[in-house]
């Protein structure tokens, strides 16, 4: 399984956390936002997490 996880002006997303749900399969993107997942074809649909941080921390 593989895509690509994009921003709403369509530029890719990197460092997103892409998740099989209710299983330990994930992986991150890569600097285009793209991912790769070995996954079973059946598998549940996939969760994106981004977290962000602020830019300056005290």
């Amino acid at each position: 399984m593989s895509g690509r996880v994009v921003g709403a002006d369509g530029t890719g997303l990197p460092g997103v956390t892409v998740l099989v749900r209710a299983s330990s399969i994930g992986t991150t993107t890569g600097a285009d936002g793209s991912f790769s997942l070995n996954a079973p074809r059946a598998a549940p649909f996939l969760s994106a997490t981004l977290a962000l941080l602020p830019s300056r921390l005290p």
